[in-house]
């Protein structure tokens, strides 16, 4: 009885199938299963024993497809045997046959009694069936009994009963799509809903995001975007080729990956690829040559080699960077090189001696590696000579860095140096004019004696040009230069040869930094890959991960965010007019790099970046000397042309959103639009409030303080905002500064048991900026969402699963899960260091400064999340 009544209740409260819409198995299943419940008792009561297994998992299947109204099976109900519960009689005494006699009399009274109390309730049962279905079928007909017979059966004649019955129709209010699915189970994994959301609104969406994200290093959802794609990277990379022709990018990328990993190839060669194609061609050398000669060493030459054929830095440095006074421009400048580690590491004091002495023992390993692959018996006081060549020369190094500040302003014109006076300051002893006009080779006749570039250190090349003439005087000296530029040579590529190198750097990086790298080497190929073939790896993401409709979508929330920035200028009243004028220009003409670049799609082009590479699936320390010619053509392009804002600066599967103020360009990665993140199918508010928020967040930084510090025409930094707009902001920076009063940062294990609890407001002055953009971007994509909604509402709907919520709720929802992290407290304390809150504060502060948050969530004013006074920018 109770087995039918339970399946009576599944049956209308849960499947929504009332008594006149079963089919013919459920009814009949429901007397199946009242005559195996019968043979429970008849088995437990009658004989003392329990129900067999085959019969329980009978009765469980029976009820499961009485419950589906499906076809079910009828096997025999037996006892289990062995299962005694009553202590049987002695059987082979007197008393026990009258007993039993009495036993079966008394039994067959009970079971007549029994039968009829249960015939009863049988029919009672079906009675109350009955009376229900008729009282729900009125209902349904009245329109209040939610679905319908027809409704829920498809037609209320002609269907076979043994089809699956379809559900009836869904609240159309209601989103049930895959991704509002998959939203609203990242939603509910992550939120702790016993926690008011107007007290801590950020332990509300994130308070279990610890626990489905457990620590790897720093667990955010942009952390875990980055890490996905680093995966996905390398099945791109491990992909057969698609287009195999000689030209293709793809091809060149994939073999390098290809080469890089091998590392069977690498075993087998060991240290040869170094000793035949670097030593061999800057030879004879100290280390591996009888007939070296110190006499016919010509530093120019082979520092020239070093730097340009080998890309190996020596004494000091090249680079082609931005000009800090004039952003449109380029600079050449120079820096001091050649070091294996920090210089202050090899300075004289107790661990630095431990350290040089490590370092000695790496040399002398590596260099004996270098010999027995070059077939070459080396004596062991050959290999200390240039250990302790190299050493000396090193250490004259660092402590020329040591005693040779770095310039306050080295790209001002008053300390830049035509190269003919730097070949002076270094006695001589390197032709810089020629050094550059063979670097930069393209462009050979930008590069003149009264050519200038930018010295940071000044007085380190002055010293320099001591210590080189000094050594190069002498046939001792000219040894220690020619070794020393064959171990930075040595030292810069034994990463790149077999495990036996490779051990043995990671060794050293293991002493010197307390840290063990105990990867298999795919990391370090595809950094490889990365900083050789940057474009390339950008288009192959694109083509393999990149959702075409997620482009247009994430620009036309850009737009609506811009918009309703532009109605926010027009009403600054903290803002002079003219400010106001000027700030609704520069958002107007700011750039959106929204995805990828164009380029990246167009295989010709990007087959072009890469026609200068020659790469072999089967030649990786071939493929690394070839790529050294693509970074000497990237040099030339630098100073070929100025800075062009069609260039992308970050890579594509990297999950970045910024405003670059020098170019005025807002810069939006393609990872950044991905889940958890944002998807184009997934709901509105999702996108708004996650992706839409963060956006409009740094667009912000186009106007606010920190922009306001950027000339307009991108050349350098200038305030443009009137002393009046200056003052009138900083009341609501004041109120920025005051609002974090209280606020808790943490508390920080520095030592074991000694404990560190920052105080806010040693941190509230810097921070300010940040939370006022974090709060007023919040805002701005709030009236952007809500515009959208009121133009939009079909596309504005309720993912299911939160009764009692609305839409606008999980918009600041949305905002604050882009924000959870799970991430260690020793990283938590270094970024907040670098200004970068920890995200509980971050997200509350800034849902506190919008007032429409309240509203949503009904906060009563004094609450932690809606204080009486608020502090934003619009």
């Amino acid at each position: 009885i109770i087995i039918i009544i339970i399946s009576i209740l599944i049956n209308v409260q849960v499947l929504g199938q009332h008594p006149h819409q079963w089919t013919p198995f459920q009814v009949a299943g429901l007397l199946h299963a009242w005559l195996i419940s019968h043979q429970i008792s008849r088995c437990f009561c009658h004989e003392g024993q329990l129900l067999s297994f085959q019969s329980f998992r009978s009765l469980s299947v029976t009820c499961f497809h009485v419950i589906l109204g499906l076809p079910f099976p009828r096997p025999p109900v037996t006892c289990m045997s062995n299962a005694v519960l009553i202590a049987p009689l002695d059987r082979s005494t007197w008393p026990y046959h009258r007993s039993l006699l009495s036993f079966r009399m008394r039994f067959r009274k009970r079971d007549l009694l029994f039968g009829g109390i249960a015939f009863l309730a049988l029919v009672m049962v079906l009675i109350l069936a009955i009376v229900l279905a008729v009282e729900l079928g009125r209902r349904d007909d009245d329109g209040d009994g939610g679905t319908t017979a027809a409704a829920s059966t498809g037609s209320s004649k002609g269907d076979d009963p043994s089809k699956p019955v379809s559900p009836g129709p869904v609240d159309p209010d209601l989103c049930v799509t895959a991704q509002c699915l998959r939203a609203a189970h990242y939603h509910k994994s992550s939120m702790d809903e016993q926690v008011a959301p107007c007290e801590d609104f950020y332990t509300f969406a994130c308070g279990h995001y610890d626990e489905v994200n457990y620590v790897l290093s720093d667990v955010t959802p942009i952390n875990k975007v980055a890490m996905e794609n680093f995966y996905k990277m390398v099945d791109i990379l491990s992909f057969p080729v698609d287009r195999s022709a000689t030209s293709s990018y793809e091809r060149k990328l994939k073999h390098f990956w290809s080469s890089c990993t091998n590392h069977f190839d690498k075993m087998e060669l060991r240290g040869r690829p170094l000793v035949e194609r670097v030593l061999r061609q800057v030879g004879p050398t100290f280390l591996l040559d009888e007939d070296f000669d110190p006499a016919q060493f010509d530093l120019n030459a082979k520092l020239q080699q070093t730097h340009i054929d080998f890309w190996t830095a020596a004494f000091f440095t090249v680079n082609v960077v931005t000009d800090q006074t004039d952003w449109t421009r380029k600079v050449v400048e120079l820096n001091f090189g050649g070091l294996a580690f920090e210089y202050q590491l090899y300075l004289h004091n107790v661990y630095a001696d431990m350290v040089l002495s490590k370092y000695s023992d790496y040399m002398t390993h590596v260099l004996s590696l270098v010999a027995r692959d070059a077939d070459k018996y080396v004596n062991a006081s050959k290999i200390e000579t240039m250990v302790n060549d190299v050493i000396e020369v090193e250490q004259h190094i660092a402590l020329l860095v040591y005693h040779s500040p770095v310039l306050p302003a080295p790209h001002l014109d008053v300390f830049r140096m035509p190269l003919r006076n730097l070949t002076e300051l270094a006695k001589n002893t390197i032709d810089f004019t020629a050094y550059m006009k063979n670097l930069f080779n393209q462009h050979p006749d930008l590069f003149t004696d009264d050519t200038t570039v930018s010295v940071k250190r000044y007085g380190y090349f002055h010293h320099l040009g001591d210590m080189l003439s000094e050594l190069a005087s002498t046939d001792d000296g000219k040894r220690k230069l020619s070794n020393y530029l064959v171990w930075v040579l040595i030292n810069r590529y034994s990463h790149d040869l077999n495990w036996d190198y490779v051990h043995a750097k990671r060794d050293l990086d293991a002493y010197l930094y307390g840290q063990k790298d105990t990867s298999s080497g795919a990391y370090y190929c595809f950094e490889m890959a990365r900083m050789s073939m940057a474009e390339a790896m950008d288009a192959e993401f694109v083509k393999y991960y990149a959702k075409n409709n997620n482009k247009p979508e994430a620009e036309n929330i850009l737009n609506a965010v811009q918009q309703e920035m532009l109605k926010g200028i027009a009403q600054l009243n903290w803002m002079t007019e003219e400010n106001r004028e000027t700030a609704t220009k520069k958002i107007k003409e700011s750039l959106h790099k929204i995805g990828y670049a164009d380029y990246m799609v167009d295989d010709t082009y990007m087959d072009g970046l890469y026609a200068e590479a020659s790469i072999s699936e089967s030649d990786y320390f071939g493929n690394i000397l070839n790529l050294n010619n693509l970074y000497r053509i990237e040099y030339n392009r630098r100073v070929g042309e100025q800075n062009s804002r069609t260039l992308w600066v970050y890579h594509v599967f990297d999950p970045v959103v910024e405003y670059y103020n020098p170019w005025q360009e807002l810069i939006a990665t393609s990872a950044i639009f991905q889940d958890p993140l944002f998807n184009h199918d997934g709901p509105a508010y999702y996108n708004f409030g996650s992706v839409g928020s963060m956006m409009a967040k740094h667009l912000i930084h186009a106007v606010d303080e920190i922009g306001s510090f950027y000339r307009l025409d991108g050349a350098h930094y200038g305030d443009w905002w009137a002393n009046v707009t200056y003052q009138r902001y900083l009341d609501i920076k004041t109120c920025a500064i005051d609002a974090q009063a209280g606020t808790d940062l943490g508390k920080y294990e520095i030592r074991p048991d000694v404990f560190y609890t920052p105080n806010a407001t040693l941190y509230a002055e810097d921070y300010a900026p940040e939370m006022l953009a974090d709060a007023s971007g919040l805002k701005l994509a709030y009236e952007a969402f809500k515009q959208f909604r009121t133009s939009q509402p079909e596309k504005v709907k309720m993912p299911v699963g939160f009764p009692g919520r609305n839409v606008d709720q999980l918009f600041f929802l949305a905002f604050a899960q882009m924000n959870c992290q799970n991430t260690p407290p020793s990283i938590k304390l270094r970024q907040l260091d670098g200004n970068v809150y920890p995200s509980k504060p971050r997200v509350n502060l800034a849902v506190s400064q919008v007032a429409e948050f309240a509203d949503v969530f009904k906060c009563s004013p004094g609450q932690p999340m809606a204080p009486k006074k608020r502090c934003t920018l619009f």
